[in-house]
């Protein structure tokens, strides 16, 4: 008999069905990505998500990191993670929403970016992209401007 008691840790993946949605480059990943977000917060409330996928780019899953107010939020990677690797995913997408619509990149922005993109690093999953999204369907790639 063990004497000690510890708890269980649970974790729990739903795989509604086979993965469709292939990601081509980022006009794919911003009509995604849009469709995550709430069309009556998106200019209000800053919305951090990221996007996994498997080996072939089809999406797999996705994960809201975090919900913050109209000047920003605050995302852990850790937690970015421990959903990353239930989902086994190979790659990973961030988006977030600038309720300002201004697309260009803060400092904050550039050091979550390069700290995922780090932790991304450590365990083989490939950090494609970062896109912020604005109300207005525009969108900033960090891939495409070379800030990835």
């Amino acid at each position: 008999m063990n004497e000690y008691n510890f708890p269980q840790v649970e974790l729990k993946y739903v795989l509604d069905s086979k993965p469709i949605y292939k990601i081509n480059g980022p006009s794919d990943i911003c009509r995604y990505a849009r469709s995550l977000y709430d069309g009556d917060t998106i200019s209000h409330r800053e919305f951090f998500f990221v996007i996994f996928l498997n080996r072939s780019n089809h999406i797999s899953g996705y994960y809201k990191a975090s919900e913050g107010g109209i000047s920003g939020t605050v995302v852990d990677v850790r937690t970015i993670f421990q959903a990353a690797l239930l989902s086994q995913a190979s790659g990973c997408i961030i988006t977030h929403n600038h309720p300002s619509g201004n697309l260009e990149p803060s400092q904050q922005d550039m050091a979550i970016t390069n700290k995922i993109k780090a932790a991304a690093k450590m365990l083989d999953i490939a950090l494609l992209d970062h896109i912020i999204v604005n109300a207005f369907d525009e969108y900033y790639s960090f891939a495409n401007e070379g800030a990835l």
